[in-house]
């Protein structure tokens, strides 16, 4: 019966700062097993919503309900707890410490999910971010792709059910853009439910088949991208340029 619930339900969410509205009145729901993208201008509220939903903001108004549980007004902590666990636009690893070191320590927080020890299950998250190589290396000793890797690394040990991706493919070059892609491709194969806000959309648009687009703090579209990217209201607020990149992108790979 449970798996026929929204693992995540996010019913009329509003959270203002002063005059603005940064989430304005936001419902929608996300399956189990979904990988869903969230695309917008900047300013259009994204990273609000992730706040929201891990628990470092409060709304004004609104619910959420994770796993069939309302966890609006729960502390970041026993959200981790419950299941959801997330990455930031900047990483901010502990340099002095080893990759191995810097995933341990989120096992503090979810040591009762853990049916082997926590060092078996750090060592295959290392693997599942591609880190094996690195991981007796202090953090500070990384480059920016493998740092976002770590990123994913510390999110992901706590064992999630969702998974909230804050640009990904921030601050990459091309060739490291494949890294991230295999990375969350095998992470949705391990069953984790992920949300990926991003910018580069056809980097995003290989992990996805559902987008979710925001402006001005409303979602304005919500179905498959190639649907999306068609709609005009989307064009307008924010693809431009980035849509036509997508349809070179697309005609380039017939």
């Amino acid at each position: 019966m449970d798996d026929e619930l929204p693992l995540l339900l996010v019913s009329s969410l509003t959270k203002h700062f002063g005059g603005i509205k940064a989430v304005d009145d936001i419902s929608f729901s996300v399956k189990r097993g979904e990988v869903t993208g969230i695309i917008g201008p900047n300013g259009a509220g994204k990273t609000t919503l992730f706040n929201l939903i891990t628990g470092f903001v409060r709304p004004d108004a609104g619910k959420i309900t994770f796993k069939g549980r309302d966890i609006t007004h729960e502390s970041t902590a026993n959200i981790v707890r419950s299941g959801i666990a997330r990455t930031f636009q900047l990483v901010r690893p502990f340099l002095n410490l080893t990759v191995e070191e810097n995933i341990k320590i989120p096992t503090i927080l979810s040591s009762k999910k853990f049916s082997s020890s926590p060092e078996k299950i750090v060592k295959k998250v290392v693997e599942m971010v591609g880190l094996e190589r690195k991981a007796g290396e202090k953090a500070n000793t990384l480059t920016h792709a493998e740092l976002k890797m770590l990123e994913v690394g510390r999110a992901v040990v706590t064992k999630p059910d969702l998974l909230l991706l804050d640009e990904p493919y921030g601050g990459l070059s091309r060739n490291e853009l494949s890294t991230v892609t295999n990375v969350i491709s095998r992470l949705s194969s391990e069953g984790i439910t992920i949300l990926i806000i991003e910018h580069r959309l056809s980097e995003l648009m290989k992990n996805v088949r559902r987008v979710l687009v925001m402006d001005q703090g409303k979602i304005i579209a919500d179905g498959q991208p190639e649907e999306v990217v068609r709609i005009n209201r989307v064009v307008e607020a924010y693809l431009g340029a980035k849509y036509r990149e997508v349809q070179e992108d697309a005609a380039e790979g017939e």
